[in-house]
C-alpha cells in the first residue's frame, strides 16, 4: 500500500494492493473517500494461463488519499463493508464482539432487512434477524437489497420469498419464522421438498408446530410429507411409527374424532352411495353378474341370498 512503483498502464503496486484489499477483504473504501471514485475493471491472468482474476481499480488517487486509506485501515477496528462484517460474524464464536455487531447493524443492508421485518414481524428481535442472516450466504442478502421492499403487500411476499431462500439453505431460524409469521404460506406455497426440510429443522414442540403438522396429515400432500410429519408426532408421543407406514392407522391414532365424524353417515346418505338393481322378468343372477362384472357369489353374499332364485321387482345391491 506504500509502494508507488509503476507497473503498467499508469497503475502502481499500491493501486493493485488497494484493488486486492477491496475485492478479497471487503475493505470499505467508500467510508474513507467520500468523493465519487473512478472505477476501472481489469483482468489479470496467471503465468500458466489457468487462472484469471478480475479486479476493480481506482485510477487517479493521490498520495494524501492513500495516506487516509492507510490511517483508516490501521485505526478502524472493523474497516469492512457489510459483506466483510457478515463474514467476520459468521466466522466468530458466540458471544459476538458488541463492536462488531454495532458495525454490522448500521450498514444499509442490515437496515433494509430490519425495515422489512419490522413491517411484517414487528416483534422479531435483532438477534433473531442476525441469526437468520448468518445461517445463509451473503448472496441472499445482496439479491434482496437489489429488489428493495416496495408496498406493504409486496413486503409480505418478499419476506416469504426471503425466508424460503433461507429455508432452502437449511436455516432453523427461517423454519421457525415461517410458521410463526405465515403458516398458510407454509401449507399452500412450499413444495413437498421444502416442507420436508422444514420438518427436519423443527425440534421444539409448540402450538404453531403442532397445528402445522396436524394440517399436513389431513392435507393432500405426498406420502413422504405424511410420513415425515407423522414421525415427528409419534416421536413426541414416545411411540413407534407403524412399519410399513399406513396413513389410516396414523389418522386413527392422532385424529379418532375426526375420522369418526367423516365416516358417520345417515342411512339416507348410505343409500345414495349404493348401486341398486331392480330385477325384471327373465333376469337371473348370472345375467346380472355379467352386466355389472361381478361374481354370483359376491351378489349372493352382499344381498344375503340363500339361493339363486329371484323375483321381478326385487332390489339387489351391487358391490
Amino acid at each position: 500500500m506504500e509502494d508507488d512503483e509503476l507497473v503498467e498502464e499508469g497503475y502502481t503496486r499500491r493501486d493493485l494492493a488497494l484493488a486486492t484489499l477491496v475485492a478479497f477483504h471487503h475493505f470499505n473504501i467508500e467510508a474513507v473517500l467520500h468523493d465519487p471514485l473512478q472505477r476501472r475493471r481489469m483482468s489479470f491472468v496467471s503465468d500458466d494461463g489457468k487462472e484469471e482474476v478480475s479486479l476493480t481499480l481506482f485510477p487517479g488517487l493521490q498520495d494524501y488519499q492513500f495516506e487516509a486509506i492507510l490511517h483508516y485501515a490501521h485505526t478502524e477496528r472493523w474497516p469492512f463493508r457489510a459483506e466483510g462484517l457478515f463474514l467476520e460474524i459468521k466466522q466468530s464464536q458466540t458471544p459476538y464482539d458488541p463492536t462488531l455487531l454495532e458495525a454490522f447493524w448500521i450498514t444499509s443492508e442490515f437496515h433494509l432487512l430490519e425495515t422489512l421485518f419490522k413491517r411484517t414481524n414487528p416483534l422479531l428481535a435483532r438477534e433473531d434477524l442476525l441469526q437468520l442472516i448468518i445461517e445463509g450466504e451473503w448472496q441472499i442478502v445482496s439479491e434482496f437489497v437489489k429488489k428493495g421492499i416496495g408496498s406493504e403487500s409486496e413486503a409480505i411476499v418478499l419476506r416469504n420469498e426471503l425466508l424460503t431462500q433461507y429455508l432452502n439453505a437449511r436455516s432453523k431460524t427461517a423454519a421457525k419464522l415461517i410458521l410463526i409469521s405465515d403458516e398458510e404460506y407454509a401449507l399452500k406455497r412450499l413444495d413437498d421438498h421444502q416442507v420436508v426440510i422444514l420438518l427436519d429443522l423443527i425440534s421444539e414442540r409448540g402450538q404453531e408446530v403442532e397445528t402445522f403438522i396436524r394440517s399436513l396429515l389431513t392435507s393432500k400432500r405426498s406420502d413422504e410429507v405424511w410420513k415425515k410429519a407423522a414421525k415427528k408426532f409419534y416421536d413426541w408421543l414416545g411411540e413407534t411409527l407403524p412399519d410399513p407406514y399406513d396413513h389410516r392407522v396414523v389418522l386413527y391414532r392422532l385424529f379418532p374424532n375426526l375420522l369418526q365424524k367423516k365416516e358417520s353417515v345417515t342411512p339416507k346418505e348410505t343409500l345414495k352411495k349404493k348401486r341398486i338393481h331392480i330385477v325384471t322378468e327373465r333376469e337371473n343372477l348370472w345375467k346380472i353378474s355379467r352386466k355389472y362384472k361381478v361374481s354370483i357369489e359376491e351378489l349372493k353374499k352382499i344381498n344375503h341370498l340363500e339361493s339363486e332364485k329371484l323375483k321381478p321387482g326385487q332390489q339387489l345391491e351391487i358391490p
